[in-house]
C-alpha cells in the first residue's frame, strides 16, 4: 500500500475528503517524527517508535574492495506492539 492508497482508507474510514485524511496523514507523520526529535521515543497503538545510536565501523566496499569508514548515526526504530503482531 503507498500513500494515495492510505490516503484513501482513512478518508473512507472517517467519511472525510481526500484532501483532509490527506492532513490528517501528514500531521501524525509529523507528530511522530517531532516526538522522535524532542524525547527520543513515541508510545503508539502500533508500538514504541524509537531512536537507536549506531556507531562507527568500517565497512567494505563489495565491488572494489576498498574499506570505508562508516560514522556513528542515530537511526529511527519501532518496536511491534504484542496486538500490531497478533494480527499477522
Amino acid at each position: 500500500m503507498n500513500k494515495k492508497e492510505l490516503v484513501s482508507l482513512i478518508a473512507t474510514k472517517l467519511d472525510v475528503t481526500k484532501k483532509d485524511a490527506e492532513v490528517v496523514l501528514n500531521v501524525v507523520s509529523e507528530s511522530i517524527v517531532e516526538g522522535l526529535v524532542e524525547h527520543g521515543q513515541v508510545k503508539t497503538d502500533l508500538g514504541i517508535f524509537k531512536v537507536a545510536d549506531k556507531a562507527a565501523r568500517t565497512a567494505r566496499n563489495p565491488k572494489t574492495g576498498e574499506e570505508i569508514n562508516v560514522p556513528a548515526k542515530r537511526v529511527p526504530t519501532l518496536k511491534v506492539s504484542k496486538a500490531f503482531k497478533e494480527n499477522f
